[in-house]
Parts: structure tokens; C-alpha cells; sequence
């Protein structure tokens, strides 16, 4: 501290006492790198980091030296019995602890969003009642331009790049590949990391970028609770076709939340493929396409040999299969026995009977329905058609 005091005097002083700036400025230069490196920072040391290094000294190492101090400020505070300051940030796991010696002590504060506590001697802590002042040492803003190009995967320089504004961030061409090695790193909360990933999908699929919206994809895991970006992560999955991944995500999720028009690609192109078409899951899949009205031929035709469902909803799939040039023989048949069973007024379905008659139809079905049908016209007086 004391070389420091002094070499910040001369640095101060140089133009008055040039002769003696010249003396020292070797040593200055010297003692500047080698408590860069150690990562020290005080008021003098903050001075003499901003106004000494000349462009010889701004190498590789040395810039990103300078980057991991830049975010140290000067706590001071009151109370003997202070031994630690706990700096506990809103974005990042965990707390970082600092030594308080003679009420100061040096913290990293990387934004705003920050808790600070004052530990005393007896490991108590306080968040309020023990005064305390920060002091910016260094200006990020006005240093970042030598250090940025060496800072990568520096948290406080990552951090910084980060623009979380008004709850959302910003991803653009400065910062999105300091944002990807960001949202990896172990120190950030996991509920941040996915905020950072689902910005930077975003960002890729509207700037088309899909190499690195792939590469994204592809090391994604599916989060352990529910939340709206995993139904928005399921819909990059399937629109940039991975979806086996996406039909995993799927499970357990509540299927009206992800859109019909996603659920429809998914479920066509895996039942084109013949993947999955005796689960349960793909069922589901489909039905919440079909019923929200996204359908093609694919879907169409597989659930009229599988779906069960009310005599309605039968009827809704066949219309729909019909329209789409789909086979709906063994779904007509499926409708007739539904409606036998559950003593449905079949006289209002003539047409099915008809339509199934054309395609072949089965002389055990038809006898039943007419023996319906003639007890109808015979006990309960319903009209019936010519053509039954």
C-alpha cells in the first residue's frame, strides 16, 4: 500500500518532477503488472491502473488481468467487530465473502441487483442498522474498450455485456457469443441461464442464423419444472426438425399450451416415419392438433384406423378425412358399431349406412342396423328412409 501511495504521488506529479518519474517508472511499471496479476486493488492501485499502462504494456494477459479487477469496489464500514463483507448477487448461485481489515475491505459488485450483509467476529449479520459505502473504483465503460477483445469468459466483463433491461435480455452481434459462454457457466442460477438461452433462440431463429440455433438446440436439456419456455423451446425443436427431442419434452406437459401448428408438424412428420404410433403420447399429440383444427393427410388417415372417441368426434374425423381424400372405410364401420352399441337413433345416419354399403360393408353390420332400425319406424314411430 505504501508503493502504491508513492507511485500514485509520482504518476500524479510527473510533469512537475520529470527527472524523478523517469527514475521511477521502471519500477512503477513492474509493481503496477505484478499486483494486477495478483488481482489487488486499492484507491492508488485503481489510479495508477488507469493512467500508467502505456500500449507496450496492453498485451493479451495483461488486459484480461485488468478485466477481472474492473468490477472491485471499496466497501467501508462501521463497527470493530466487522470481519466479513457477504455480497449475495440476484443473478448468480451462492454468496462471495470478502475480509473486512480496519472497516474496509475490497468487493465485487458486477450490477444493481445485489444484497450486501456485514458479517461481525461472532458470525452474525447484518443487512441493515451497520452503515456502510461503496466506492467505484474503476469505470468499466471507459476501460472496456482496451480490455473487451481478452475478456472472454470473464464473469464480470460477461455480466456486463449482458443488457437485461426492464426484465428482458438483449441479445445482438456484440454480445450473443459472450451470452452463450455466460449461460453455461456454473456460478449463474439456473433460472437466469435459461432466461440467457431462450433470448439467444430467439435471436438466432429471427436472424436465421440456424447453425448456431442448431448447436443451441442440440445441447439443450429439458428443465425440471414447467414453464412457458420449455413449451417454446418444444416449438424451435420441431420447426428445426428435431423431433424425437421435442416428442420427449413433450411428456407430461399440458398440450393445449403448445400450438396446434407445432403439435401438427411433430406428429406428421413422426407418423410418416412410423415412429411412435402405438404410444399413448402420440395419440394426445395429434388429437390436440386434430380437435384445434391443424390436420394433414398423415394425421388424418392414422387417426381414422386408431382414435376412439364420442360418436361426435367420430364424426368430426371422418367429415375431416373425407375432405382430405383419406379412407375412411374401417372409421365408417367403427361409427355404425358406436352407434349401434350406445342406442343412438341410427335413422338420422342413413347416409353412413349408405356410404358403407358402397365400400363393401358386412352383412352382419347391416342386419343389425336395419333391426334397429325397423324397431324404431315400427315402436317409436321415427321416419324412415327409402333406401333403408
Amino acid at each position: 500500500d505504501r508503493l502504491a501511495c508513492l507511485y500514485a504521488y509520482v504518476q500524479k506529479h510527473r510533469e512537475e518532477f520529470p527527472e524523478l518519474y523517469l527514475t521511477y517508472r521502471g519500477q512503477m511499471e513492474r509493481f503496477l503488472v505484478q499486483q494486477l496479476y495478483r488481482g489487488r486493488m486499492s484507491r492508488d492501485l485503481a489510479y495508477l491502473y488507469r493512467s500508467v499502462p502505456e500500449e507496450r504494456l496492453l498485451t493479451r494477459d495483461n488486459c484480461r488481468a485488468l478485466a477481472k479487477v474492473l468490477f472491485v469496489q471499496q466497501l467501508d464500514c462501521e463497527g470493530a467487530d466487522i470481519r466479513q463483507a457477504v455480497v449475495i448477487h440476484d443473478r448468480l448461485r451462492g454468496e462471495q465473502t470478502w475480509p473486512v481489515e480496519n472497516g474496509r475491505a475490497y468487493v465485487e459488485i458486477y450490477d444493481r441487483d445485489c444484497e450486501i450483509l456485514l458479517e461481525d467476529e461472532a458470525h452474525n449479520r447484518y443487512s441493515a442498522g451497520r452503515a456502510h459505502t461503496l466506492t467505484r473504483l474503476m469505470d468499466p465503460a471507459q476501460c472496456m474498450k482496451l480490455v473487451a477483445p481478452y475478456s472472454e469468459n470473464v464473469l464480470g466483463c460477461d455480466l456486463y455485456f449482458c443488457e437485461f433491461r426492464k426484465g428482458r435480455i438483449h441479445v445482438t452481434a456484440n454480445n450473443a457469443a459472450r451470452l452463450r459462454s455466460l449461460s453455461a457457466r456454473t456460478e449463474i442460477l439456473p433460472a437466469f441461464a435459461r432466461a440467457i438461452r431462450m433470448a439467444l433462440l430467439r435471436y438466432y431463429y429471427e436472424h436465421e442464423d440456424m447453425e448456431e440455433l442448431d448447436l443451441l438446440l442440440q445441447e439443450l436439456d429439458r428443465p425440471q419444472s414447467e414453464s412457458p419456455d420449455v413449451y417454446e423451446t418444444v416449438g424451435f425443436l420441431v420447426l428445426r426438425s428435431f423431433y424425437e427431442k421435442a416428442y420427449e419434452w413433450l411428456a407430461g406437459l399440458d398440450l393445449e399450451r403448445e400450438p396446434a401448428e407445432i403439435l401438427l408438424r411433430l406428429s406428421s412428420r413422426l407418423l410418416e416415419s412410423g415412429q411412435h404410433t402405438e404410444e399413448e403420447r402420440m395419440m394426445a399429440i395429434a388429437c390436440s392438433a386434430f380437435f384445434r383444427g391443424k390436420y394433414d393427410s398423415h394425421v388424418l388417415s392414422w387417426l381414422s384406423e386408431h382414435f376412439e372417441g364420442r360418436s361426435g368426434e367420430l364424426m368430426r374425423l371422418r367429415k375431416a378425412a373425407e375432405d382430405f381424400a383419406v379412407d375412411t372405410y374401417r372409421l365408417t364401420q367403427r361409427i355404425l358399431v358406436q352407434l349401434l352399441f350406445t342406442g343412438d337413433n341410427v335413422l338420422k345416419h342413413t347416409e353412413l349406412l349408405r356410404r358403407y354399403v358402397c365400400e363393401g360393408g358386412s352383412t352382419e353390420l347391416e342386419a343389425a342396423f336395419l333391426h334397429r332400425a325397423s324397431g324404431l319406424f315400427l315402436m317409436e314411430g321415427e321416419t324412415m328412409a327409402p333406401y333403408v
